[in-house]
C-alpha cells in the first residue's frame, strides 16, 4: 500500500512538471520548483532501504526523461545520483525542522543543478553555465527548500496513516 502512495506522488509529481500545471507555481516568468526531485528526497529519506529509494529515484528519472524532450537518460542518472547523495546523509539532518528541512532541500537542489548544468554543457555544449546557475538554477533551489518544510509534513503524516492502516489489518 506505501508503494502505491509512493507510485500516486510521483505521478502527480510528474504531471504538475510536465504540463502547463507547473505555469501555476512559476515566478518571475521562469523560476520553476522541482516537485519530482522534492518527492525522490521525500521517498529517500523516508525509506529505511536505500535499495528502494535509488531505484525510486532511477524510475521516476526515467519516467521523466520519458515524459520530457531533453537529454534521454539524463535525469534516470542524476535522480539516482541524487537519491545515493540523499541515503548518505540521512540521519544526518533532523528534516522535521523547518530550517534543517529548508537547508536540505536546498543544498540537495543546488547539488543536482549543479550537476545537470555540468553533463548538459558537456554532452550539449554552448550552454551559459552562470547564466543558469544564477538566473534558474539558485532560485529553483531556494523555491523547492521553502515548499519542503510544508510539503514533507503533509505526505509524511499520509505515510503514516498509510502504514498504521496497514498495521491495523
Amino acid at each position: 500500500m506505501i508503494y502505491l502512495f509512493y507510485f500516486s506522488i510521483i505521478l502527480i509529481a510528474n504531471i504538475i512538471q510536465t504540463t502547463d500545471i507547473i505555469k501555476f507555481f512559476t515566478l518571475m516568468g521562469q523560476v520553476q520548483p522541482n516537485f519530482i526531485l522534492l518527492i525522490v528526497i521525500f521517498v529517500n529519506i523516508q525509506e529505511k532501504n536505500s535499495i528502494i529509494g535509488e531505484g525510486t529515484g532511477f524510475l521516476v528519472g526515467l519516467l521523466e526523461d520519458v515524459l520530457s524532450v531533453g537529454l534521454f537518460g539524463l535525469n534516470a542518472f542524476l535522480k539516482t545520483i541524487i537519491s545515493f547523495v540523499v541515503n548518505l546523509f540521512k540521519g544526518k539532518f533532523y528534516i522535521d525542522n523547518f530550517f534543517f528541512a529548508f537547508l536540505f532541500v536546498f543544498l540537495v537542489s543546488i547539488l543536482y543543478s549543479l550537476f545537470y548544468l555540468i553533463l548538459e554543457s558537456v554532452l550539449v555544449g554552448n550552454i551559459p553555465f552562470g547564466q543558469n546557475f544564477i538566473q534558474l538554477a539558485f532560485p529553483s533551489a531556494l523555491y523547492n527548500g521553502i515548499l519542503a518544510p510544508l510539503v514533507f509534513p503533509f505526505l509524511k503524516r499520509v505515510r503514516n496513516k498509510i502504514i498504521l492502516f496497514n498495521k491495523g489489518k
